[in-house]
């Protein structure tokens, strides 16, 4: 959601759990009913290569996903097997 809100500037403001943490952080404010980043510093130290590496270590195999996606489903190479596979499984990826 933060990385979204960074790509367009704003986003409609709810009061989904999510949102509400993102404003509790500090990252956000609401302002006439959109969310965007509170301050400028905070958009240049938690920019997109921060998200991104964020959810890369939130989501190990993501690049293998998208790769596999972007192949419309159909490279098999990048099908996770073996340790990385038992692993994905033990997390409930």
């Amino acid at each position: 959601m933060y990385q979204k809100i960074l790509q367009l500037g704003r986003i409609p403001a709810e009061d989904s759990p999510e949102q509400i943490e993102l404003r509790l952080s500090g990252l956000v404010v609401e302002q006439q009913g959109y969310l965007r980043v509170y301050n400028r510093i905070y958009a240049s130290v938690f920019d997109l290569n921060w998200v991104e590496k964020a959810l890369m270590n939130l989501r190990p195999y993501s690049e293998a996903l998208s790769a596999w996606v972007a192949a419309n489903c159909q490279d098999d190479s990048r099908l996770l097997r073996g340790k990385a596979l038992k692993d994905a499984e033990y997390l409930g990826m």
